[in-house]
């Protein structure tokens, strides 16, 4: 099959009702786990977790694309502001952004018909993102 061409939200939104989502209490300038729906995590795991695609996860910064080869897709998302980006990737950001695999946004290019599990992990104190 061809690799269909997906913007990340609209990724986001038909993995949404597997989606988990992390919150965490701000406490200076740490973050802590706070309230969740789903599982929570560490912070430092959190990251680690961004850090890490998967082996069917092809991240291509030059372009800002993730090319996943697999019809079963684990997707880990971490929302945040555009300084919290910046410092994670070193990339330009702004407003609130979405973190995948390292890139601030990226278009993300699946298989038709991929099964797609979204762990959305907000970092952001507060301020809430919404996946519609």
């Amino acid at each position: 099959m061809k690799p269909v061409f997906i913007i990340m939200v609209i990724a986001i939104v038909l993995g949404a009702l597997g989606a988990s989502y992390i919150f965490f209490q701000h406490e200076g300038n740490n973050y802590s786990p706070g309230s969740t729906y789903g599982t929570l995590v560490p912070i430092d795991q959190a990251i680690s977790l961004m850090r890490s695609p998967p082996s069917y996860a092809h991240v291509f910064s030059k372009n800002d694309s993730i090319v996943f080869t697999s019809h079963q897709i684990d997707l880990v998302v971490l929302t945040m502001g555009h300084k919290r980006a910046e410092n994670l990737t070193g990339m330009n950001a702004s407003g609130n952004v979405f973190v995948i695999y390292g890139l601030v946004n990226p278009t993300l290019i699946m298989p038709s018909n991929a099964q797609i599990h979204v762990t959305v992990i907000n970092l952001d104190a507060g301020d809430y993102h919404t996946l519609l």
